[in-house]
């Protein structure tokens, strides 16, 4: 009996917390961090450079997609792969 009632007590705790859910809330905050990281650097890019956008972000601001060159970029989002952003270097300032 008294078994049972501790294992019924587990399991209310364990879906009270509900871990999967705290690791989701978890990893979207890193997303959101990443997002917020990423818009500061081309904001301070633009402050530092009088208005100028980084790169490929001046040409017609057209829809882009952010990844790594071709392995971090689909066909889903932008259309083509050269639409890409690569972030695997730095912002070059405008010439």
């Amino acid at each position: 009996m008294v078994i049972a009632i501790i294992a019924i007590l587990a399991v209310v705790v364990f879906v009270a917390l509900n871990p999967a859910g705290r690791f989701a809330d978890a990893r979207n905050a890193r997303r959101w961090s990443d997002v917020n990281s990423i818009l500061t650097g081309i904001h301070e890019f633009i402050v530092d450079n009088d208005g100028a956008y980084p790169g490929a972000l001046a040409a017609g601001m057209a829809q882009t997609q952010l990844g790594s060159a071709a392995s971090g970029c689909g066909d889903d989002a932008c259309g083509t792969v050269a639409a890409c952003e690569n972030l695997s270097t730095d912002l070059a300032p405008p010439t």
